[in-house]
């Protein structure tokens, strides 16, 4: 009987410990085991994990997913043990989303930027009720914007920057009263039912229709970005309903007509209106006080430059490139005591540069994309996101492409000691001997300077001195089509960062100076069309970067020193000069040389080397009007390129 009781109380242990065991699994059931085959399930697709970032998931340890990386789980309430955030940034994964991310159901925030995600956002997203955060920016996602993602009423935060969405921004994410008769609208006008969304980032994709009149009722939106996408049509008069917005970018699409004057009424810190097709004149914003970024470049705006800007003291970016615009600079840009970067370039201003605009303690600036390998555009992006990256902007000025003359302001470098960028290019300034470049001893005092073009004006002259004690930072100089005359100093080798130099179509005489051996990093080297004499010196071939050399239609003589060989050219321009004996074999030993050799018109004598045959991308070759003799050599047949 004892033993039968012992044996009772057995089997109660074990029914009790096996309903132990079982409770879990009940739990599981009722949403915990979905949360982790839904997170298992998103493993599965992901092919490449460089940084074994999901090495958690689901392993040999065990690890109940609220501990898994990335995963978020819930404290209290419903959402206990649930997952209610995934976080995955920065992790460089590849793979795609399943509609199982959908199963996740108390998910609030939904972070996958910087990774390489392609496929389709799947439209099981709309099951999420909870979710408030989706930042899926930086990948390779493809397709149209999910409709059902108006069915997250809870959403404040939609970013899907940088991907390859395609398409128009979708019918359900809105309002869906009246719809009839609207199904061959590339974009339905269908934003307004996600009334707490206060961001909604869709840059650098491929949409294409306009801008959806039913955005104006998403008042609660404080920065919407659209820039970089195929966007028609114009900004649409509900979005002054918008009050509390800070942030509009729409920069790169082809948006037409006038820019609205609502615009002025809102509460704006940024607005990009830049690369598009806007027509009239600068509408009045001069209520936007708070304005730190304005950018109106390339555009067909006309009519002058209004005076009240200069009252907008918040300013920090200002750029009217690119336009038809017309007059004079107002005076009143001098109190903008903050700005750090002016864009005026290619428009028709026809009167002088206001002196006062040194008194600026920055500067004004832009560009220019032929001498700089980038341009201000990826710098207008960035603002999309980080405002703030404003603060680090370096100082610069350019007034390029328009009719302003008279001289340069003598005082530019006095009080923007941190001027970074000059360009003066493409006007009618001018100096003499009698003066004028007082600009450029000012700027002496810039150590921050790097780049600086004053070319295709009506400079002549000399060049002074002073060149030589320009920043140490300077990498590029451009001077072309002026009327400079004599030497160029010698204290031009100082300048031990100069990576382009163009001096090409001036009147400069005397010899290649050897101090220009101490140009370590020189890239681009442009003297041609000048009057140079002497031989081109051996030191030359201490430009170990140089890629691109014009010696062109001077009067040099002599051989042409082998130590040529030793630079990684592209291109060689020494044509029209006196140059004479046979051309060296270590110039035709070049590997790099692609574009062009112009060795015509000098007096060049001897046979060519067989290692001729070495220039096999080579595009194109002139040895005319030489006195080379002999045979061509059979290795020519191997420049394939030509």
């Amino acid at each position: 009987m004892e033993a039968k009781g012992n044996s009772f109380l057995l089997v109660l242990l074990l029914l009790a410990s096996v309903a132990s065991a079982q409770q879990p699994a009940t739990m599981a059931d009722d949403g915990t085991h979905t949360d982790h085959l839904a997170l298992m399930t998103f493993k599965s697709l992901i092919r490449s994990d460089p940084s074994s970032a999901l090495a958690s998931w689901g392993g040999i340890q065990s690890l109940p997913p609220c501990k898994w990386r990335g995963v978020t789980c819930g404290a209290r309430g419903q959402c206990r043990g649930r997952v209610v955030a995934l976080d995955l940034n920065y992790l460089d994964l590849l793979g795609t989303i399943l509609p199982s991310i959908g199963n996740l159901t108390y998910l609030r925030r939904l972070q996958l930027p910087m990774n390489r995600i392609g496929g389709a956002i799947p439209s099981e997203l709309g099951r999420l009720l909870e979710l408030r955060h989706v930042n899926l920016s930086y990948n390779a996602l493809e397709g149209g914007i999910p409709a059902m993602l108006s069915e997250c009423k809870q959403l404040e935060n939609i970013s899907l920057a940088f991907n390859s969405l395609s398409g128009g921004i979708p019918q359900a994410m809105g309002d869906t009263v009246q719809q009839a008769g609207r199904a061959n609208r590339p974009i339905p006008p269908t934003l307004g039912l996600l009334k707490r969304l206060q961001v909604l980032n869709l840059y650098n994709n491929s949409l294409i229709g306009r801008i959806p009149q039913e955005i104006g009722n998403l008042t609660n939106l404080v920065s919407l970005s659209m820039s970089s996408n195929h966007l028609t049509g114009s900004i649409l008069s509900s979005l002054g309903n918008l009050q509390k917005i800070e942030n509009l970018q729409v920069t790169g699409n082809q948006l037409t007509e006038p820019i609205p004057s609502f615009l002025g009424n809102l509460s704006l810190t940024i607005l990009n209106l830049g690369s598009n097709n806007f027509e009239g004149e600068i509408v009045p914003l001069q209520a936007l006080s708070s304005l730190a970024v304005l950018n109106l470049q390339e555009n067909v705006l006309h009519g002058s430059i209004p005076s009240w800007l200069g009252n907008l003291s918040s300013f920090i970016f200002l750029s009217l490139g690119a336009n038809a615009l017309t007059g004079a600079i107002p005076e009143s840009l001098a109190k903008l005591e903050v700005l750090s970067s002016l864009i005026l370039a290619q428009n028709n201003l026809t009167v002088n540069i206001p002196s006062s605009l040194g008194n600026l303690h920055t500067g004004i600036s832009s560009l220019d994309p032929f001498l700089l390998p980038f341009s201000i555009s990826p710098l207008l992006e960035h603002l999309m996101y980080i405002s703030t990256g404003l603060q680090g902007c370096d100082s610069s000025m350019s007034v390029q492409v328009n009719m302003i003359s008279g001289t340069a302001p003598p005082c530019l470098g006095v009080r923007q000691k941190s001027l970074s960028v000059l360009t003066l290019e493409n006007n009618q300034l001018h100096t003499n001997e009698g003066g004028g470049w007082g600009f450029l001893f000012s700027l002496t005092n810039s150590s921050l300077l790097k780049f600086s073009d004053f070319s295709t004006n009506m400079f002549q002259g000399s060049l002074p001195n002073a060149i030589a004690n320009l920043s140490t930072n300077l990498q590029a100089i451009n001077a072309d089509n002026n009327m400079i005359r004599g030497n160029i100093p010698e204290g031009i080798g100082n300048l031990v960062s100069l990576s382009y130099l163009f001096m090409g179509n001036n009147y400069l005489e005397g010899s290649i100076t050897t101090s220009l051996g101490g140009l370590q990093k020189l890239i681009f080297f442009d003297r041609g069309m000048n009057n140079l004499s002497g031989e081109i010196p051996p030191a030359i071939g201490n430009f170990t970067l140089l890629n691109k050399l014009y010696l062109g239609q001077n009067s040099l003589g002599g051989p042409v020193p082998s130590s040529l060989g030793n630079c990684p050219l592209q291109l060689i321009d020494i044509q029209h000069n006196m140059l004479s004996g046979r051309i060296p074999k270590e110039v035709f030993l070049i590997s790099s040389l692609s574009n062009s050799m112009y060795f015509q018109s000098n007096l060049f004598s001897g046979s060519l080397p067989l290692e001729i045959g070495s220039l096999k991308n080579i595009a194109d070759i002139d040895l005319s009007d030489n006195r080379i003799s002999g045979e061509i050599p059979a290795s020519i047949g191997d420049c394939q390129s030509l």
